[in-house]
């Protein structure tokens, strides 16, 4: 409840039907005063359960709005699950997280029902053929050369460049990774 809804109530109750202004009036001196109930959250209550879960803090009053009108307390183990298995996922670990969705995305789209892929599966998946593997490992070359000749790949201190960013250092690893990988199924589709 905002000041202005406290101000309307206060003034229903006594019976005060003057001047419009009076609301406006009565709901700046409860916002000066202080007097708005705090609402405190509460460690039981299931949604700061789930927030504490989730990890990127963004648009919390959405989310919140969205767990209660889903009834997602109903489920919240479920969802608590989810949230820990994605949190080891590929897309929630590149790039420092920057593809986690919002909370309220994630619970909008009741995310915790999707299914998370077989890590085994995930390398094996699109690379049938020879010339498949040849093109992804062409691929991951090239994107190791694109993250190198960046300049924003580094870090720079007064115009001289001081080493590479962690998150650049850490996709070049996946790619290389990703490169070992297509050669060992390379060496099994021969």
């Amino acid at each position: 409840m905002n000041p202005k809804e406290l101000a309307n109530l206060i003034l229903l109750k006594i019976g005060y039907d003057g001047h419009p202004d009076a609301v406006d009036e009565v709901a700046r001196i409860i916002a000066e005063s202080g007097a708005m109930p705090q609402q405190k959250s509460s460690p039981d209550d299931p949604f700061e359960v789930f927030w504490q879960a989730y990890p990127r803090k963004v648009g919390k009053g959405a989310a919140r709005k969205l767990f209660f009108r889903l009834r997602c307390d109903k489920y919240l183990e479920k969802l608590i699950e989810a949230v820990n298995e994605q949190k080891k996922c590929e897309q929630w670990n590149d790039s420092g997280g920057r593809f986690i969705p919002h909370p309220a995305t994630w619970l909008n789209q009741e995310r915790w029902d999707d299914e998370m892929p077989d890590a085994s599966a995930r390398s094996t998946l699109q690379i049938k053929s020879m010339t498949q593997a040849d093109a992804v490992i062409k691929e991951a070359v090239r994107e190791i050369q694109r993250i190198k000749d960046s300049s924003a790949s580094y870090e720079w201190d007064g115009g001289i460049k001081t080493g590479m960013k962690p998150d650049f250092q850490q996709r070049i690893f996946q790619l290389n990774d990703a490169i070992l990988s297509t050669r060992n199924l390379k060496i099994g589709l021969s």
